[in-house]
Order: structure tokens, then C-alpha cells, then sequence
């Protein structure tokens, strides 16, 4: 009988213990997000108010499609924002996901703090890749050579590549963290096979999992939730 009550109370003391080390992780990973937050502000005032660059580069072009190194092991990686920022390892972690699980809003590519009208509504980094991070800026921007401006710009193609698993990192939804320096949790993908909220969800369509089909992007092509304009 108190073999039962034992594995009763365990069944029920389960789902409570898995509820509170999720919301702990979610806790820490917003924490950090504050410190990143932290340290792109603490960039721009070095920086003539400029936020750092989305991307590797180096003299004579962008690398908008290589998965730089964190930190950087090469000068092209030095560039990348995450690289170009002073801030410790631990911050820019994650105990939730697997990798480098920050992704920066690309539209920001060397944009000045001055320009933009609502920080406070401005998505700076989000969990984008999934359960499996990704250090690639998403969305990003697709520039060639650094003679060529590259910024959010009519025509300038937009890098909208979803991940290959759910994009669910605690719970049902990511955190993000604007640019004014407040970090949430958002609830995503509400109900599957029914398209979301394109003013409060990235993406499109979810199914049960979490997996999703593609980012809501505008008539030029550039990702909805993420324009500065």
C-alpha cells in the first residue's frame, strides 16, 4: 500500500518539478538577454550610436551564409555581432537549447539607434533556430561585397531560413528581447494548421510540434515582426 501512494505522489510530483525547472530555464535565458541587451547599448555609445554588424565580413565582402564561430577562431568572425560585443561567455548561453541559441534581428545591420522611432518595439535577438541554435542572424540580411551598402533597403534580399525542428525552446513558445532592453516570453503558434498573427508571430503556419512552414514577410519580401520601418 505505501509501494502505491509512493509511485502516486511521484506521477503527480513529476509534471511540477518538469514545470519548474522550465520555467528556471526560461528565467535564465531571459536574464542573459538582459545582458546582451546591456552590452549592444554599451556598443552603440562606443560607436557613434551604431549597433554592430549582423554578419562576418572582412575588407572586401559580407559573409551572410557562414555559421561564424562563438567566439571567434578567425578575423572574418570578429565582425559578427555576437563576437563584436563585450560580454562574458555565460551570457550569451542558454541551458535550454543545444548551441548557440541566440539569433539577432539582421534588419539591425549596422543601424543607428538614432534612426529607429520605437525601441520598444523593436525585436534586437530571439530564440529563432529552435531547440537547436543557430549563430546565423534570422532574419538576415543577403549582401556581397562591403563597396555595396547593406542595410534594410528595398530589394535587398532577405534570408528567411527556417529551422528543421520545432522553433518551441520553452514551453510553446522563445523568448525575445527588444530593443529597449525588455526580454519576454511569447506564446507561438497558437493553434496548428491555422495561420498565426503575423503583428505577434514570426511565423506562419505550426503543426503539432511546433514546427512551422515559413516567416509572415511583407510584399518587398522582408519578415513581417522584424522591419524597422
Amino acid at each position: 500500500m505505501i509501494l502505491v501512494v509512493l509511485l502516486v505522489v511521484g506521477a503527480l510530483a513529476t509534471p511540477v518539478f518538469l514545470h519548474a525547472r522550465e520555467a528556471a530555464g526560461r528565467s535564465r535565458c531571459l536574464s542573459n538577454m538582459r545582458s546582451i541587451s546591456t552590452s549592444l547599448q554599451a556598443y552603440a555609445a562606443n560607436n557613434s550610436a551604431t549597433l554592430p554588424l549582423s554578419m562576418p565580413a572582412d575588407a572586401a565582402r559580407w559573409y551572410p551564409r557562414r555559421e561564424p564561430t562563438v567566439p571567434a577562431v578567425t578575423d572574418v568572425d570578429r565582425a559578427f555581432w555576437a563576437n563584436s560585443i563585450e560580454i562574458d561567455a555565460a551570457s550569451l548561453s542558454c541551458p535550454a537549447i543545444l548551441g548557440f541559441p541566440f539569433n539577432y534581428n539582421g534588419y539591425l545591420h549596422a543601424v543607428s539607434l538614432r534612426t529607429l522611432a520605437r525601441p520598444d518595439e523593436t525585436i534586437a535577438v530571439w530564440e529563432g533556430s529552435g531547440k537547436r541554435g543557430n549563430p546565423r542572424s534570422l532574419p538576415g540580411l543577403d549582401c556581397s561585397t562591403t563597396d555595396a551598402p547593406c542595410g534594410y533597403f528595398e530589394g535587398t534580399p532577405t534570408i528567411t531560413e527556417i529551422p528543421e525542428g520545432s522553433v518551441w525552446t520553452h514551453g510553446r513558445g522563445a523568448n525575445f528581447l527588444l530593443l529597449d532592453g525588455h526580454a519576454e516570453w511569447r506564446r507561438l503558434g497558437q493553434t496548428a494548421g491555422v495561420p498565426t498573427n503575423s503583428a505577434t508571430d514570426p511565423f506562419h503556419v505550426y503543426d503539432r510540434s511546433g514546427r512551422v512552414d515559413k516567416f509572415w514577410l511583407d510584399d518587398k519580401g522582408q519578415a513581417m515582426l522584424f522591419k524597422l520601418d
